[in-house]
């Protein structure tokens, strides 16, 4: 996969455009994204499905492509 896939991906993962978002809109996507899928975070018996599918070291991975890009 080449880097701009990846950038892709990871974008889409955070819900946020490419062409728009800055890297403040990034950071403001994981932490909102991250508060509902962390394992600690989730109350008893709730699971990543209820969340969108997106696991919470899926999202890490996609912020940390964003973040270094």
């Amino acid at each position: 996969m080449s880097g701009d896939a990846d950038m892709d991906e990871a974008m889409g993962v955070l819900g946020l455009s490419r062409d728009t978002a800055t890297l403040a809109d990034a950071r403001r996507a994981f932490h909102r994204k991250a508060l509902a899928v962390h394992p600690d975070k989730r109350r008893r018996g709730e699971d990543s499905a209820e969340h969108g599918g997106t696991d919470f070291a899926t999202l890490s991975r996609a912020y940390e492509i964003v973040r270094s890009g």
